[in-house]
């Protein structure tokens, strides 16, 4: 949470801290940040991971910038969190101390954890043996208990088999569940691709198309890709980190790229035809810019994970890059690496504007 607002003036928190950290003790660690250490903290992960001006994020176990959508670590500005259906503050602080603690327990299964009916049992048997043997029993008593924990081994051979086959039935059951969704989410994504296109095409004949911005600077990165590369670039958020550290002198170059992935590579791969490829490679060269497979492939593990990205939990490798200016000095070299996802019909930019290493390097 911070305490700072945004002119970086700490102030008291949007509600009682001190009793959400009570009442999330052993599910959450809640930490409160001033002004300052606001500013600090985007710095190091950048402003779509950071938390400022009174607001609360909720960073989930496993945080990765480089492969995370910031969204998966959702943040609540003050505004919001004071117009909180239900009450306010005080209701925004119920509902997060309800997720923490939800949190903690989906996907665990508590019950396993527990020691079953026939481990219990076969033990109980095995305590009556040793009791047994230790006073003298004969070997009959001896073998008759040793029978009745053998049969009790079985039983939980039996049981665990049992649960087994229902664990795999159950998730057999999901994984078709969700495979199902997956292919009608692609279905109606596509759908809502095409409709756009459609849209867009309308616009663009009848003359009110919305120009596109060139900004020039890396402030404003991650707005800019939302507002006008949505549903056909997705730049991850590792690559808007670079970008927005990059001391790269020209920025324009790098956003004017982004629009020719999306008005020209992006239609080419999905429509075909060689006045398209042609068309992206001319927007290109009128750039001094060019395509061309990037080092990944077999000898990409050579640079470690530099190509190497997870999308939609798959591993993905940045298999192309768009070639600028050559120079290994970080101002003036440029480079964007990429990769074309099939499955959602978009380019997907992985890093830029900086080179990634390579044998040479």
């Amino acid at each position: 949470m911070s305490l700072g607002d945004k002119h970086g003036n700490d102030g008291p928190a949007v509600f009682d801290v001190d009793g959400l950290a009570r009442l999330t003790i052993g599910a959450a660690h809640v930490v409160t940040l001033t002004g300052e250490a606001s500013y600090s903290l985007t710095d190091q992960l950048g402003k779509e991971f950071s938390v400022f001006n009174k607001a609360v994020r909720t960073y989930r176990p496993g945080l990765d910038i480089n492969e995370d959508a910031p969204n998966e670590h959702p943040i609540a500005m003050s505004g919001s969190i004071e117009e909180w259906p239900e009450g306010g503050a005080e209701a925004f602080k119920r509902f997060l101390v309800e997720r923490a603690l939800r949190d903690t327990v989906v996907g665990v299964d508590i019950y396993s954890q527990l020691p079953s009916f026939a481990d219990i049992h076969a033990q109980a048997i095995k305590q009556r043996r040793n009791k047994a043997s230790k006073q003298g029993a004969s070997d009959k008593e001896l073998l008759a208990l040793a029978m009745e924990e053998n049969d009790s081994l079985n039983r939980k051979l039996k049981e665990e088999k049992e649960t087994y086959d229902g664990l795999l039935q159950s998730a057999e059951v999901d994984r078709k569940l969700i495979e199902s969704e997956r292919d009608q989410t692609r279905v109606d994504y596509r759908s809502l691709q095409a409709r756009l296109a459609h849209l867009e095409a309308a616009l663009h004949t009848a003359g009110k198309q919305e120009e596109t911005s060139i900004p020039d600077s890396f402030d404003d990165l991650e707005e800019w890709c939302k507002s006008y590369l949505s549903g056909s670039v997705h730049v991850m958020p590792r690559a808007i980190r670079h970008a927005t550290k990059s001391s790269f002198e020209n920025p324009a170059l790098a956003y004017k790229t982004l629009v020719i992935l999306r008005d020209q590579f992006v239609p080419m791969k999905q429509e075909g035809g060689l006045d398209k490829k042609r068309a992206y490679e001319q927007a290109l060269a009128e750039l001094g810019l060019e395509e061309q497979p990037s080092f990944a492939g077999g000898r990409a593990g050579e640079q470690g994970d530099e190509y190497v990205v997870q999308y939609y939990g798959r591993t993905r490798q940045l298999d192309r890059h768009i070639k600028g200016s050559s120079s290994r000095e970080e101002r003036f070299g440029f480079r964007l690496y990429f990769f074309w996802d099939d499955d959602s019909q978009q380019v997907v930019v992985g890093s830029f504007p900086s080179h990634l290493s390579t044998r040479a390097t």
